[in-house]
């Protein structure tokens, strides 16, 4: 595995800007209703995620 040929993808490491609250946020609340939607935020998360690392793959 040879990242240094693609060191755009290392940009995915920012998605843990955004995804700081959902963390936090499932820590400290266990309402059904909330946590549901930390899943739904964590989805969207990996939907960035993803585009994210392939267009830096690509680049």
């Amino acid at each position: 595995f040879r990242l240094h040929r693609h060191p755009f993808a290392m940009a995915t490491l920012f998605i843990f800007v955004p995804a700081y609250p959902l963390i936090k946020t499932m820590f400290r609340y266990e309402s059904g209703v909330i946590l549901n939607e930390v899943l739904a935020g964590t989805g969207k998360l990996m939907l960035i995620y993803s585009l994210i690392f392939s267009i830096g793959w690509l680049i």
